[in-house]
């Protein structure tokens, strides 16, 4: 993959001057744990080492990769029976440390590896439902760099979504289910938020980790206590200061899928969100088209994409950027 693969973002650099990171999940089957930390190892030209059952680490230059089956497994004492056994229902994970934009080719490269292992993705068949995660550094956790953002995803989430549908398996269940519509039209609404009110806002319409979009994780970093008090303390978020985008399915084993493909998709979220008044006629077409009384299933995704063509701006473009064939 070449620099052009990954475009920065509008603001690549966080507010204390450093390069924003991203992590990224893969998820996948048909091959063991084992043989995904050989495939990953060798691109990091490193040692993989085992640390529990079906759980293996790989050092690498920007920090630890991780690859599992299943974590809750893995810390039982049968556990490593219990892991061959689910074998072929249990996807393995490889999760890459947070890296500067500038090294995630080595996440491609190690995508790459993966699939020349054998592994498969979510349109193999096997109904597993298998994603791909980005956890996205904010550039602060200020409601001036959160709410434009928060906002850009509402409101385009459907355009979004239209430009590559996920997979039937993943849409069945509930992991990435979309913002409600009533989200997206106080989100519309929302030009004033201040923190707090972006929270409570998302919280109310949002109690629950199963988005396209989980912003449960910078919530809790900056107001752990609200959180809590809305969603209670059974539901486990790992507090970070990174957008937790979860939507892209893994297809791993398709040659025209790609991780800087589905950064695209990312990334025209962030450049609806430095636009201002692209943002802004956006919002106001959410509130007209909310005050008709019928609307036609679909039809607030098309004005959406017909407001972000005539920017210049179009998901199916920007995931294009990022494909195989136009960044060899």
């Amino acid at each position: 993959m070449t620099a052009r693969a990954f475009r920065p973002p509008p603001a690549p650099d966080n507010r204390e001057g450093a390069p924003r990171r991203v992590g990224v999940e893969l998820e996948f089957a048909g091959i063991a744990p084992a043989d995904a930390a050989r495939a990953v190892a060798a691109v990091l030209d490193a040692t993989p080492r085992e640390t529990g059952p079906g759980a293996w680490e790989v050092d690498g230059p920007g920090g630890t990769w991780e690859i599992y089956r299943d974590s809750a497994l893995r810390k039982t004492e049968r556990g490593r029976m219990l892991v061959d056994l689910a074998a072929s229902v249990i996807p393995v994970e490889a999760v890459a440390p947070p890296l500067p934009l500038a090294e995630l080719p080595r996440v491609e490269a190690a995508a790459t590896a993966l699939r020349e292992a054998g592994a498969s993705g979510t349109h193999d068949g096997a109904l597993l439902g298998l994603g791909m995660h980005l956890n996205v550094e904010a550039r602060s956790t200020e409601a001036r760099d959160l709410v434009p953002v928060l906002r850009a995803y509402a409101l385009i989430e459907d355009s979004l979504r239209a430009a590559d549908p996920i997979d039937l398996a993943r849409r069945a269940l509930p992991f990435v289910d979309p913002f409600p519509s009533a989200f997206a039209t106080a989100a519309a609404a929302g030009a004033d938020w201040d923190f707090t009110a972006m929270a409570d806002a998302y919280l109310d319409h949002n109690p629950t980790r199963n988005r396209g979009l989980d912003v449960l994780p910078i919530l809790k970093l900056v107001d752990a206590a609200r959180v809590e008090a809305a969603l209670g303390s059974e539901i486990k978020i790992g507090a970070r200061p990174a957008w937790h985008y979860r939507l892209p399915d893994c297809r791993i084993d398709e040659p025209d899928w790609s991780v800087a493909r589905e950064w695209g998709r990312w990334l025209l979220v962030e450049e609806v969100a430095d636009r201002p008044e692209l943002l802004e006629a956006l919002a106001a077409a959410r509130l007209e088209f909310d005050d008709q009384l019928l609307a036609l299933p679909g039809e607030w995704r098309k004005r959406s994409d017909a407001i972000l063509e005539d920017a210049g701006l179009s998901p199916s473009a920007r995931m294009a950027e990022g494909s195989p064939e136009e960044a060899a």
